[in-house]
């Protein structure tokens, strides 16, 4: 006999959300022509939130294209909520 069980809300959030997080991540390093390594090295650089200096690492173009690819990110994310509320997986024993 077979059940389904549904996996933990909080969970299924947590993950679809992350997803829209990986999303971004690429389209940056697509957008910007970048590594993941240098993703992570110019988010972490100075000018972000911890640091004292306020010099950056970004060019004011880079700075206009994150701008612009958070806004489509964002858009996406609220035409998946209104689509579908939470996309939980279900499991199968």
């Amino acid at each position: 006999m077979e059940t389904e069980i549904q996996q933990n809300i909080l969970f299924c959030i947590h993950t679809e959300l992350g997803s829209f997080l990986q999303k971004f991540r690429i389209r940056v390093c697509k957008e910007c022509n970048w590594s993941e390594a240098t993703y992570y090295r110019k988010m972490r650089s100075p000018g972000f939130a911890g640091y004292r200096r306020r010099n950056s690492l970004l060019s004011n173009a880079e700075k206009e294209k994150i701008i612009s690819i958070r806004k489509e990110i964002v858009k996406e994310i609220i035409e998946e909520l209104d689509k579908e509320p939470i996309s939980c997986h279900w499991i199968s024993f």
